[in-house]
């Protein structure tokens, strides 16, 4: 199938945040936006290559809206 994942890979919500820059409540939106997540018991993980791939997705999508305007 994909690419193997390591362990490494993946972030929690709280690194997510951190690595990006952005708090808490915008993981929230964007994870009901579609951002792809994974629950093991109470905490919510993120693979960064999945994550890397919604934000490409996601800005692509926004600035074909701006040339559109």
């Amino acid at each position: 199938m994909g690419e193997e994942r390591r362990l490494e890979d993946f972030l929690s919500q709280k690194e997510l945040g951190e690595v990006l820059g952005v708090n808490i409540d915008t993981i929230v939106k964007w994870r009901g936006q579609g951002l792809p997540s994974y629950r093991v018991g109470k905490r919510i993980w993120f693979d960064q290559y999945e994550v890397a791939n919604f934000i490409k997705t996601r800005l692509r999508v926004e600035e074909n809206d701006k040339d559109s305007d």
